[in-house]
C-alpha cells in the first residue's frame, strides 16, 4: 500500500523535472528523493552497500522504526524505491554477538 502511494506522490511531486514512467515507477533524482522521505516520513540512511550491478542500496528508516524505505540508485543517479513499509527492528549483528560470546565479561 504503501509502495503505491508513493509512487502516485513522487508523480505528483516531480511531474515537472522527471518523465512521468520513471516517476510511476518511484524513481527520481537521488537528493529528491532523500529530501521527499526526509521531509515526508523523517527516514534517514541508516546503511548502505554496493550491489553487483553497480546499484547502491540503501535503507531508511525513521528514528523510530515506525516507517523504513529501501532504495537503489544507480550509477547515473537515477533512485528507485525497491521496497516500504512499518515497524522496522534492529536486529543484532553477528559481529557483537560472536564477541560477546567470545569475551562474556564485556
Amino acid at each position: 500500500m504503501r509502495l503505491q502511494w508513493f509512487s502516485a506522490a513522487l508523480v505528483s511531486f516531480f511531474f515537472g523535472s522527471m518523465g512521468v514512467a520513471a516517476a510511476q515507477d518511484g524513481c527520481a533524482e537521488r537528493t529528491r528523493v532523500l529530501e521527499f522521505l526526509a521531509e515526508n516520513y523523517q527516514e534517514t540512511p541508516i546503511s548502505r552497500g554496493i550491489a553487483n550491478n553497480g546499484g547502491l542500496i540503501e535503507i531508511l528508516t525513521a528514528a523510530d522504526g515506525s516507517t523504513w524505505t529501501i532504495l537503489i540508485t544507480m550509477p547515473d543517479g537515477h533512485t528507485c524505491m525497491v521496497a516500504a513499509g512499518s515497524d522496522w527492528g534492529q536486529l543484532p549483528s553477528a559481529v557483537q554477538s560472536a564477541e560477546v560470546e567470545a569475551d562474556p565479561g564485556a
